[in-house]
């Protein structure tokens, strides 16, 4: 990597891809590239693309098993602070629930 770079990367990553745009390894380091700023969703879009073509690539599933626990833990850890919010709202006496309407949506 660019150590640190990220846009850098990134911009060589596309310009080799042109070059070689089914290029596995390259792809799997945009897909570092992509979780390393964030975009989370489009790292997992394209791990997930890599992992159905190449089931035995340990670095592939690894790095989609990692995101994937990532976002699972992301999202409990919001939920949870919602549930201590409306415990908080329900003991001063507020009606209004987050529970109820989770429960509802599903």
């Amino acid at each position: 990597m660019l150590h640190g770079d990220h846009a850098g990367a990134e911009t060589a990553v596309s310009l080799a891809l042109q070059e070689y745009p089914r290029s596995f390894e390259l792809l799997r380091f945009l897909a570092g590239i992509y979780s390393l700023t964030r975009r989370e969703r489009e790292a997992e879009t394209l791990l997930s693309r890599l992992f159905t073509e190449r089931r035995e690539d340990a670095a592939t599933a690894f790095t989609l098993a990692r995101l994937l626990i990532s976002r699972c833990r992301s999202a409990a850890a919001t939920y949870a602070e919602q549930m201590r919010q409306d415990d908080s709202q329900a003991a001063r006496g507020s009606s209004t629930s987050s529970r109820s309407t989770f429960v509802a949506l599903t």
